[in-house]
């Protein structure tokens, strides 16, 4: 079997490109609780499609809204992102896995 017996094609410049990429699973989600501090309620960890483990999320809270950040690394003067997502689905799906699972974090008795 090929890759485009399977819905993938090669581009001429090595990258890979299937019509499922929006499909993106999240699971295998640990919250870590903070306490508050500038924002930060809890740090997070997943995995994504069953093949990567992602650790070290921050999940902030401001004036009733969440944001996910993604750990980075500082080199001299600059900063370097160690990983994100490259389209806005993947993006989304571990947004509301994090946010759903601090959720229920809470409902479950854990005071912010």
């Amino acid at each position: 079997m090929t890759f485009e017996d399977k819905g993938i094609e090669a581009t001429s410049n090595s990258e890979i490109t299937t019509d499922k990429i929006s499909d993106t699973t999240v699971s295998e989600v640990h919250i870590v609780p903070m306490r508050s501090n500038r924002g930060l309620v809890a740090i997070a960890s997943c995995v994504i499609d069953d093949k990567f483990f992602i650790g070290s999320i921050g999940l902030y809270r401001r004036d009733g809204q969440y944001n996910v950040t993604y750990p980075n690394k500082k080199f001299n003067r600059s900063t370097m992102t160690l990983f994100h997502p490259i389209n806005i689905p993947a993006g989304e799906a571990i947004y509301d896995a994090i946010v759903k699972e601090y959720e229920n974090l809470l409902a479950s008795g854990l005071e912010e």
